[in-house]
């Protein structure tokens, strides 16, 4: 269906401010572009975000775009894990009714967290041929996290790149066009990567058209709790109890449930170390409805869907 046939239809078309790869960051915050892909004017809508396996919550969206108009939405801080993984933004209920091309709804970003991560250092003195060289640094999954030349000619100062990396295998990739590395015929060139305690964890000059060393870091460290406020809800669809576990060890929570019109059916004070909150939502009508927890620093919500 194209742009603008449908009356109500809203789509995510991009997701920014999350960088490919996040050093010691335990938290992003998207920002997303949202766009009324519908023939009606967009007065509201729904906004599910998401860490597949992780965290997610919702946020409600009012204001007044026009068909095909586009604005950009500021997430809350959403909490993230060590390594890859990705974000999924999507629309729900544009105007509050059923979406009618749910094809479009969804944008998805990935990205790499090194949490916790340390600094490991690239030190290249090029040969007078800098054109020749070209680098990369790959994970063990193949994917490419830093990469550099080639670089001037007649050029023979060394250069340095820093690198946060955690805990894993790494091959670091150097390739030479012209085939005879970068020592010694040609200066005195060639590389070393060190590691945040000193340690020289590949070097070398002389590799010809190139080479792949293969190094790994291990006890990098333990990252540090960032205080952010993580929700589950289970059984999610549910028609009777619902359990919402909510963040141990922090001050007492207070938490409220809405619909999805923002109208209060029920609120509270969870007290802090219990990390289960129980809702019976039996006598509740079959519909999405929105579970809000605040505490003196953070703040998610969790949706809740009670089926017949």
């Amino acid at each position: 269906m194209a742009p603008g046939s449908a009356e109500n239809d809203a789509a995510i078309t991009s997701i920014v401010n999350v960088e490919p790869l996040l050093c010691n960051e335990d938290t992003i915050e998207p920002v997303v572009t949202l766009k009324n892909n519908g023939s009606s004017i967009l007065f509201n809508v729904i906004i599910e975000f998401g860490i597949p396996g992780g965290a997610s919550g919702i946020i409600p969206w009012e204001g007044l775009l026009a068909p095909l108009q586009t604005a950009n939405v500021q997430l809350p801080p959403i909490p993230i894990s060590a390594g890859e993984q990705s974000i999924v933004v999507r629309t729900m209920l544009p105007n509050a009714q059923p979406d009618e091309v749910p094809q479009n709804d969804a944008d998805t970003l990935a990205f790499i967290a090194n949490l916790p991560g340390t600094e490991v250092q690239l030190q290249l003195t090029p040969d007078i041929h800098g054109q020749d060289i070209t680098w990369a640094l790959s994970n063990a999954s193949g994917l490419v996290l830093y990469q550099g030349g080639p670089y001037p000619d007649g050029s023979t100062g060394t250069i340095t790149r820093d690198f946060c990396l955690g805990d894993g295998c790494y091959s670091f990739t150097i390739m030479d066009a012209f085939g005879d590395g970068i020592c010694c015929a040609d200066g005195e060139g060639g590389y070393v990567i060190t590691s945040a305690f000193g340690e020289h964890v590949a070097s070398d000059g002389q590799y010809g058209a190139g080479e792949v060393r293969e190094f790994c870091l291990e006890g990098v460290g333990v990252s540090e709790k960032s205080g952010v406020m993580l929700l589950g809800a289970w059984p999610n669809p549910t028609s009777g109890p619902v359990n919402v576990a909510m963040p141990a060890g922090k001050k007492d929570v207070s938490w409220r449930l809405v619909d999805m019109g923002g109208r209060l059916l029920r609120q509270g004070i969870h007290p802090q170390g219990i990390p289960l909150l129980q809702l019976d939502v039996s006598d509740l009508a079959p519909a999405i409805y929105i579970l809000h927890a605040v505490d003196t620093r953070d703040r998610m919500s969790v949706r809740i869907q009670v089926q017949p």
